[in-house]
């Protein structure tokens, strides 16, 4: 049978691996806008998702099953792709609209071997992961971040900036300021920021079209070890709690990660870290799937990564770059591009222009003063002398509101 059939795309009753079934009415219905003749029914099937629980659902998953990348893949994983969707579909009760993204679903499967169980259980485990941690992040999409949030961004040492020459979007990490020593607080920015790299590779999947490119779904980091010194490094309990969150709940999500001019003893830890990690059963938390981490030890090295990677009128000064506009908190925390926080980048935000604050002038505090003179004056019962302050101040506040 395998000299003259593809076993992927035969059908399980004669011997092959496609355990899909034939259904009349997509054999019958499904097809582009030309009619149904000239189409055999695995391109229809291409085109129609299979039948899901409920409505809801079927609406709620049919741009998983129709979607571009999605019939790109071949039989077997699209199969795989479509019936985790399946089972999230009537298995998973929060945060669908994440998870029903296809990149998303994506990155699971690839980072868990195409094992669909297994994918689906680390989802539901991020999911319930997401309900518990997701609120310290409050109002965050708006700009209103909480004291802390602000507190470790001003720290400038976790942010994403520009794209490679890839189309990926570029996160800086760096070690030039000492460390908050707040944990939880640390953490928190670590989601924030990831949060802000997933809406931003969310942007751009929603921009990219079936021109056959590949499609740009993860991040290139680097770290720049500029100014590090031990007390500018988090505590371990710190990395490795970060390190995990990335695994666990953000799997998949990093391609290149260039470690810029790190100091000897780092390499030699890093080294040896690999030893251990590869040749021992401890779970160490590491980055799984598609990640590629360089050391990058000297400049001639960083000169031919960089021209190979980057554009360097879009990278920063600080790692050779031309870039002279210095990274600020305000700007990545809360300005808007068209609108928006989340989705956006700080080399985007820093090119909308400052937003023009209403001045008052003088002559209209006048004329409201005046407008307060000429309304009647009403009695009222003595007031107290911190209610006589109280009430000048508010006043005050209303003439200069």
């Amino acid at each position: 049978m395998a000299q003259h059939f593809d076993l992927n795309a035969l059908e399980k009753s004669f011997g092959g691996c496609d355990e899909e079934p034939f259904c009349s009415h997509i054999f019958l219905s499904t097809h582009s806008g030309h009619g149904v003749f000239g189409l055999e029914y695995s391109e229809q099937l291409r085109m129609s998702p299979q039948d899901l629980n409920t409505p809801d659902d079927y609406m709620e998953f049919l741009h998983v099953y129709r979607h571009w990348r999605v019939l790109r893949l071949g039989a077997q994983k699209r199969h795989w792709l479509r019936q985790l969707a399946k089972q999230l579909s009537s298995g998973l009760q929060e945060f669908k609209d994440y998870f029903i993204e296809v990149s998303i679903l994506l990155r699971y499967l690839q980072v868990h071997d195409w094992d669909v169980d297994k994918a689906a259980d680390a989802i539901c485990a991020t999911a319930r992961w997401r309900k518990e941690h997701l609120p310290a992040l409050g109002e965050a999409e708006t700009g209103r971040c909480s004291a802390a949030i602000v507190r470790e961004c001003a720290l400038c040492r976790f942010y994403v900036r520009g794209f490679d020459l890839r189309g990926r979007p570029i996160v800086y990490v760096k070690f030039h300021h000492e460390d908050s020593g707040h944990y939880q607080e640390t953490l928190n920015y670590v989601i924030y920021v990831m949060e802000r790299l997933v809406a931003v590779l969310k942007a751009n999947h929603e921009k990219e079209e079936p021109d056959g490119k590949a499609a740009v779904d993860c991040a290139t980091v680097i770290v720049d070890f500029t100014g590090y010194a031990t007390g500018n490094r988090p505590p371990m309990k710190t990395l490795l709690a970060a390190l995990r969150i990335f695994q666990e709940h953000y799997p998949d999500i990093f391609g290149d990660v260039f470690l810029y001019k790190p100091p000897q003893r780092f390499c030699l830890l890093y080294y040896a870290w690999q030893k251990v990690h590869c040749s021992s059963c401890l779970s160490l938390p590491t980055l799984k799937g598609r990640a590629k981490v360089t050391l990058v030890t000297s400049l001639s090295q960083w000169r031919s990564i960089a021209h190979s990677y980057f554009d360097y009128t879009k990278l920063e000064a600080c790692i050779g770059g031309e870039v002279r506009q210095p990274f600020t908190s305000k700007t990545f925390l809360s300005k808007k591009v068209n609108g928006e926080i989340f989705g956006t980048e700080f080399e985007a935000q820093a090119l909308v222009p400052e937003e023009k604050r209403q001045r008052v002038s003088f002559s209209s505090v006048v004329q409201k003063v005046e407008e307060i003179a000429e309304t009647p004056v009403i009695h009222h019962e003595p007031l107290e002398p911190e209610g006589v302050v109280s009430s000048t101040i508010n006043a005050i506040t209303w003439i200069f509101r």
